[in-house]
């Protein structure tokens, strides 16, 4: 049976802790894996060339709801303990690591008083709408934070885990609180995709593109064409029925162009000198001399995708 070891992360740097948690499948990346994929920023092929580390993708950029999360991260801590005040929260500080299976991670919190024994606490911030969408239904969160916290829970062997998100609406402050109880055949399955994973890892076997997310992670893995190399896709159906959906929305959304410049000539017919049209409660109407800066874009060698429609030609 696998050991799993408490690694303190008290004295490292957060790069040095993202170093160490490179080759593990942690709490983070299970829900990207193929048999789970309900990641909502990451899709299973993204994550398989991020955990291999194959190709040059630009560095994850730490984005406003990021800072707010660590920023914020106490007063959901703050939250809950107003909420159950049975509860003493304890910063985990620690990367759970099962080497041999490669399984590993970091939780946000040990939850102590609970008379089942300790839990896993994982803290959430979102703005208001995001909040109402995500939390806003009683017992309810997103798959891949359910996925996350049960991960953790597993590996912590903990007695339960605990989901806390909170609303950061400044006049209006909630807090969702979600019980994730421990489910041998969930934790199963979770162990199964991992090692699916892990097994297209090591065999180097790439997962299926996601089409739309996966559209400039394609350019990165094929930035350049074989010269005079072809292929045969005249018999793939899904292929040719997406090409023949493409020329019919390319068609309506030329329509859909073509109208909203008539419409713009209208307005600008309508308003002549003006600089605003006032009296319209649904819409704000400008029209403004506005002075655009010379630039100059620096030269590069891009693949570029042209699908000409040969039935009209």
């Amino acid at each position: 049976m696998s050991t799993v070891e408490r690694i303190n992360l008290s004295q490292l740097t957060r790069e040095q802790q993202n170093e160490l948690a490179r080759g593990y499948v942690t709490g983070t990346g299970i829900s990207a894996t193929p048999l789970v994929n309900c990641n909502r920023f990451k899709t299973p092929l993204r994550f398989y060339h991020e955990f291999i580390g194959d190709l040059d993708l630009p560095p994850q950029k730490e984005t406003g709801a990021m800072i707010r999360g660590r920023f914020f991260e106490p007063a959901v801590g703050v939250a809950l303990v107003e909420a159950r005040p049975d509860l003493r929260i304890e910063k985990a500080n620690v990367f759970l690591c099962d080497k041999a299976r490669r399984f590993g991670g970091r939780p946000d919190y040990f939850l102590h008083g609970d008379k089942r024994g300790i839990g896993i606490g994982e803290f959430k911030t979102a703005k208001p709408s995001v909040w109402q969408r995500l939390y806003g239904e009683p017992g309810v969160a997103p798959l891949d934070v359910v996925a996350q916290t049960l991960w953790y829970a597993m590996l912590a062997e903990a007695a339960y885990g605990l989901i806390a998100a909170l609303n950061c609406d400044p006049d209006a402050p909630a807090l969702a609180i979600v019980e994730v109880p421990r489910h041998p055949a969930a934790e199963a399955r979770l162990i199964r995709a991992a090692e699916d994973f892990l097994e297209h890892v090591d065999k180097r076997r790439e997962p299926s593109a996601t089409y739309g997310p996966d559209r400039e992670l394609l350019n990165a893995i094929y930035p350049r064409e074989q010269k005079g190399a072809s292929i045969d896709l005249g018999h793939d159906n899904e292929l040719i029925a997406a090409l023949h959906e493409r020329a019919e929305l390319k068609d309506r959304i030329k329509r859909a162009e073509t109208r909203c410049d008539e419409i713009e000539t209208l307005v600008k017919d309508k308003m002549r000198e003006a600089s605003r049209i006032d009296g319209l409660d649904e819409f704000k109407v400008t029209w403004k001399l506005e002075h655009r800066n010379e630039y100059t874009v620096a030269a590069r060698d891009t693949r570029v995708l042209r699908i000409l429609d040969r039935r009209d030609a």
